[in-house]
């Protein structure tokens, strides 16, 4: 089962959402290099965090609203 967090994500969220988040699009991003890898991945939605949703979002054609 996938879960999907409550509220949006955004630059700042800390937690276990946010760690799901940045381990599911590193793996991702193993077969979709133009999705940037998250360097650390901490629970931290920083910077990093934030890039790898837009790209992921703008290759799949969705609403970059974040998570």
């Amino acid at each position: 089962d996938v879960r999907v967090p409550e509220f949006p994500l955004r630059v700042g969220n800390v937690g276990d959402d946010v760690r799901t988040v940045q381990i599911r699009l590193n793996r991702i991003s193993s077969n979709y290099p133009s999705i940037p890898k998250i360097a650390v991945v901490d629970g931290l939605f920083s910077y990093d965090t934030e890039n790898a949703v837009r790209t992921f979002q703008e290759r799949k054609n969705q609403n970059s609203t974040l998570l």
